[in-house]
């Protein structure tokens, strides 16, 4: 399993927006997300990094776009833990807390060309894995664009 570097801060939204700080990014040499310490994606060009912003909640909250996983009973974002790259890796592991239980959210960016999950090799996508570390992990997942 992966052994975390350290814990993060608790880290408190003000005005719907994390500190920059509290964000990691994923990439394929094309273009890029960040990722926030509470497995928000909140910022993502696509196809490339000069397109427009498909999520953009880092500067544009709340009016900008997110995929974030909540509370389903009340929307309230998870408790970050910990966060870290898989070593020599782009892969990113996030830790988090809910009120039903403990998950690590996994993402990536494959490489241009190199992982074509919809048989076309040229399409940019975030690949994202949510383990269920303990408990029933109930959430839901919040896509705006």
């Amino acid at each position: 399993m992966l052994e975390f570097a350290s814990s993060i801060s608790p880290q408190s939204a003000q005005r719907g927006y994390l500190p920059l700080g509290a964000y990691s990014i994923i990439g394929d040499c094309r273009t890029a997300a960040l990722v926030g310490a509470d497995a928000s994606i909140d910022w993502c060009c696509l196809p490339d990094f000069d397109s427009h912003a498909v999520l953009s909640r880092i500067i544009g909250a709340p009016r900008g776009g997110y995929l974030a996983l909540t509370e389903p009973e009340n929307g309230a974002s998870p408790v970050a833990l910990r966060q870290a790259y898989l070593p020599d890796t782009a892969i990113l592991m996030t830790e988090v807390q809910l009120n039903t239980g403990r998950l690590l959210v996994t993402d990536f960016m494959p490489m241009h060309g190199i992982m074509p999950l919809n048989g076309h090799g040229d399409d940019p996508c975030i690949v994202r894995q949510i383990t269920a570390l303990e408990g029933e992990c109930q959430f839901a997942v919040r896509f705006k664009v």
